[in-house]
Protein backbone atom coordinates (compact mmCIF):
# COMPACT_ATOMS: atom_id res chain seq x y z
CA UNK A 1 0.00 0.00 0.00
CA UNK A 2 0.95 3.41 -0.77
CA UNK A 3 1.76 6.10 1.86
CA UNK A 4 0.16 9.51 1.79
CA UNK A 5 3.66 10.92 2.17
CA UNK A 6 4.64 8.70 -0.71
CA UNK A 7 1.31 9.72 -2.98
CA UNK A 8 2.02 13.23 -2.43
CA UNK A 9 5.63 13.40 -3.34
CA UNK A 10 4.60 11.66 -6.27
CA UNK A 11 2.17 14.49 -7.28
CA UNK A 12 4.09 17.43 -6.32
CA UNK A 13 7.30 15.97 -8.66
CA UNK A 14 4.72 15.09 -11.50
CA UNK A 15 3.44 18.77 -11.56
CA UNK A 16 7.05 20.36 -11.08
CA UNK A 17 8.68 18.35 -13.94
CA UNK A 18 5.20 19.38 -15.97
CA UNK A 19 6.03 22.95 -15.61
CA UNK A 20 9.48 22.71 -16.34
CA UNK A 21 9.53 20.80 -18.79
CA UNK A 22 6.91 23.35 -20.59
CA UNK A 23 9.35 25.83 -19.57
CA UNK A 24 12.30 24.29 -21.35
CA UNK A 25 9.94 23.56 -24.54
CA UNK A 26 8.56 26.97 -24.64
CA UNK A 27 10.94 28.18 -27.65
CA UNK A 28 8.85 25.22 -29.64
CA UNK A 29 6.12 27.44 -29.69
CA UNK A 30 7.05 30.43 -30.99
CA UNK A 31 6.17 31.47 -35.06
CA UNK A 32 8.66 30.91 -37.82
CA UNK A 33 8.09 32.50 -40.84
CA UNK A 34 10.89 31.68 -43.39
CA UNK A 35 10.20 33.84 -46.87
CA UNK A 36 9.16 31.47 -49.58
CA UNK A 37 8.38 28.72 -47.51
CA UNK A 38 4.80 29.31 -45.95
CA UNK A 39 2.57 26.45 -45.07
CA UNK A 40 4.92 24.20 -44.41
CA UNK A 41 4.82 22.12 -41.04
CA UNK A 42 7.42 23.59 -38.03
CA UNK A 43 8.86 20.65 -36.63
CA UNK A 44 11.55 22.69 -34.60
CA UNK A 45 12.46 26.37 -34.33
CA UNK A 46 15.45 25.91 -32.81
CA UNK A 47 17.10 24.22 -35.54
CA UNK A 48 15.24 25.07 -38.57
CA UNK A 49 13.21 22.22 -39.50
CA UNK A 50 10.23 22.46 -41.67
CA UNK A 51 8.22 20.10 -43.82
CA UNK A 52 6.02 19.54 -46.68
CA UNK A 53 2.55 18.86 -45.38
CA UNK A 54 0.36 16.01 -47.01
CA UNK A 55 -1.82 17.86 -48.72
CA UNK A 56 0.75 18.67 -51.08
CA UNK A 57 1.55 15.14 -52.11
CA UNK A 58 -0.43 15.65 -55.20
CA UNK A 59 2.99 15.57 -57.48
CA UNK A 60 5.81 12.93 -57.77
CA UNK A 61 8.00 16.23 -58.49
CA UNK A 62 8.15 18.49 -55.11
CA UNK A 63 8.41 22.38 -55.86
CA UNK A 64 10.87 24.35 -54.23
CA UNK A 65 8.64 26.62 -51.84
CA UNK A 66 7.38 22.99 -50.70
CA UNK A 67 10.71 21.74 -50.10
CA UNK A 68 11.97 20.57 -46.95
CA UNK A 69 14.38 22.48 -44.96
CA UNK A 70 16.69 20.58 -42.00
CA UNK A 71 19.34 22.82 -39.91
CA UNK A 72 21.28 20.44 -37.59
CA UNK A 73 23.21 23.55 -36.29
CA UNK A 74 22.24 27.08 -35.61
CA UNK A 75 22.40 29.21 -38.67
CA UNK A 76 24.78 32.17 -38.63
CA UNK A 77 23.55 35.93 -37.72
CA UNK A 78 26.63 37.55 -38.22
CA UNK A 79 27.73 36.86 -41.85
CA UNK A 80 27.52 39.86 -43.67
CA UNK A 81 27.30 40.11 -47.38
CA UNK A 82 30.76 41.47 -47.99
CA UNK A 83 32.12 38.76 -45.63
CA UNK A 84 30.14 36.18 -47.84
CA UNK A 85 32.44 33.13 -50.01
CA UNK A 86 32.23 29.95 -51.34
CA UNK A 87 35.23 28.15 -51.71
CA UNK A 88 35.27 24.94 -53.72
CA UNK A 89 38.81 23.27 -53.52
CA UNK A 90 40.46 19.83 -52.77
CA UNK A 91 41.03 17.64 -55.54
CA UNK A 92 39.81 19.52 -58.27
CA UNK A 93 41.52 20.85 -61.41
CA UNK A 94 41.33 24.80 -60.50
CA UNK A 95 40.36 25.77 -56.98
CA UNK A 96 38.63 29.27 -56.72
CA UNK A 97 36.60 31.51 -54.55
CA UNK A 98 33.73 33.43 -55.49
CA UNK A 99 32.77 36.11 -53.30
CA UNK A 100 28.99 37.95 -53.24
CA UNK A 101 30.31 40.73 -55.26
CA UNK A 102 31.44 38.78 -58.36
CA UNK A 103 29.94 39.36 -61.95
CA UNK A 104 26.50 37.62 -62.40
CA UNK A 105 27.25 36.37 -65.17
CA UNK A 106 29.81 33.29 -63.26
CA UNK A 107 27.03 32.05 -61.57
CA UNK A 108 24.79 29.42 -62.84
CA UNK A 109 21.85 27.72 -61.61
CA UNK A 110 21.13 23.64 -62.90
CA UNK A 111 17.46 22.55 -62.41
CA UNK A 112 17.06 18.58 -62.50
CA UNK A 113 14.48 16.27 -61.84
CA UNK A 114 15.46 13.04 -60.06
CA UNK A 115 12.87 10.99 -58.59
CA UNK A 116 14.06 8.73 -55.72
Amino acid sequence: MISRRSFLNAVFASAALTTASHRLLSWADEAVEVRGKEGLIVRSARFLDLEMPPEFFDSWITSVPHFFVRNHMHEPNTLGPSEWRLTIGGEVEKPQTWERDDSPARACAIYCSVPL
